[in-house]
């Protein structure tokens, strides 16, 4: 039996496991492999950072989820790949073979790339970030509130087409709850309590999806007095300004 090897559970390894069960079901064997014990449902971050949800509610636990349906999880980290040999060698000095890898290790967050964004920025985009958005959203009592991407830099090997922000999806999300709990939980006034200002890298706001969409967003934050700022490249935060 030919065996395959994901390398990473987050949303594409888990997405590519269940791609290789529907077309192939069990006449093939599957491992994956992720140095977590869960994986991170992201697109449920939102809640955990503007409704207090518990984190667990965006977690999945890979052992049960993958023994269920006949893979094999291994929890550690990938110190080398032998292309040659098909091996993997593992953080515990064990070895691992394969016949085709899979390689869905996912993006890494530089936060680093904006400076004061550590003490004064947040995000929802990963777990310990929207905790701690959740942590100041809850105590916030009014004032300017600025939401936004930073401007994603390409490079060479795909042929894709050079958005300034090619996901603006969580500042949607950012924008919208964020105004619903303040108006509806904290009843605060929009304007008079806070007023939300978004920025974009780009000429255009929700660049990678349609005109319809952009019309939808477009009219929700004209209804909820959201200035909008196009061609903003984000460069420094501090306590009380960006730059």
């Amino acid at each position: 039996m030919k065996k395959v090897v994901i390398l990473g559970a987050g949303f594409a390894g888990l997405h590519a496991f269940y791609k290789i069960r529907h077309l192939i079901g069990k006449k093939i064997d599957v491992t994956l492999i992720d140095k977590r014990s869960h994986s991170l449902l992201k697109p449920s971050l939102p809640e955990v950072a503007f409704e207090g949800a518990a984190l667990s509610h965006s977690l999945v636990e890979l052992e049960h989820t993958l023994s269920s349906r006949g893979a094999t999880f291994i929890q550690d980290e990938v110190i080398k790949i032998d292309a040659k040999a098909n091996t993997l060698k593992l953080g515990n000095d064990e070895t691992v073979g394969y016949d085709y890898l899979l390689i869905t290790l996912g993006a890494v967050k530089d936060y680093d790339a904006v400076k004061g964004f550590r003490e004064y920025g947040y995000s929802v985009c990963d777990d310990t970030q929207a905790q701690r958005l959740w942590e100041k959203v809850k105590t916030f009592e009014g004032g300017k509130i600025v939401t936004g991407a930073a401007k994603s830099r390409w490079g060479t090997r795909v042929d894709a087409p050079p958005l300034s922000a090619p996901c603006e999806g969580p500042i949607g999300e950012i924008m919208f709850m964020l105004d619903y709990y303040l108006t509806e939980d904290k009843h605060l006034t929009r304007e008079k309590d806070y007023k939300v200002d978004v920025f974009t890298p780009g000429e255009i706001f929700f660049e990678d999806v349609g005109d319809t969409p952009r019309e939808v967003v477009g009219k929700y934050k004209q209804e909820r007095k959201m200035d909008l700022h196009n061609n903003k490249v984000l460069r420094e935060i501090g306590k009380d300004f960006i730059a």
